[in-house]
C-alpha cells in the first residue's frame, strides 16, 4: 500500500466517511479493518448500471482494461456483471 492510499484511509477514518473509493487489494482490506465501506471502480460501474447511467457495465469494463490498463480477472468481470444485473 503506498503513501496515497495510507492518507486516504486516515482522511476516510478521521472523517467517519460513509464510503472510501479505492481499487487497491491491500488498501481495501486495511480500510475494512478500520470498519470503513470501500467500493472500487468495477462497484462503481455496477452501480451505475443498475441506475441505468451507463448501457453496459461490460463495455465500460472493456474500455478500463484497453484504454486505462486496467487489470480486471475474468472471475471478477462476472461477478461484477451479475451484482450489475447485466447478466444472470
Amino acid at each position: 500500500m503506498d503513501a496515497g492510499e495510507s492518507e486516504a484511509i486516515a482522511l476516510a477514518h478521521e472523517q467517519s466517511s460513509s464510503l472510501l473509493l479505492m481499487d487497491e487489494r491491500k488498501g481495501r482490506l486495511a480500510a475494512g479493518r478500520l470498519g470503513i465501506t470501500v467500493t472500487g471502480a468495477l462497484g462503481i460501474l455496477a452501480a451505475a448500471y443498475r441506475n441505468a447511467s451507463i448501457p453496459s457495465a461490460k463495455a465500460e469494463i472493456f474500455r478500463l482494461r484497453n484504454e486505462a490498463g486496467f487489470f480486471v480477472s475474468s472471475e471478477v468481470e462476472d461477478h461484477t456483471l451479475r451484482i450489475a444485473g447485466e447478466i444472470a
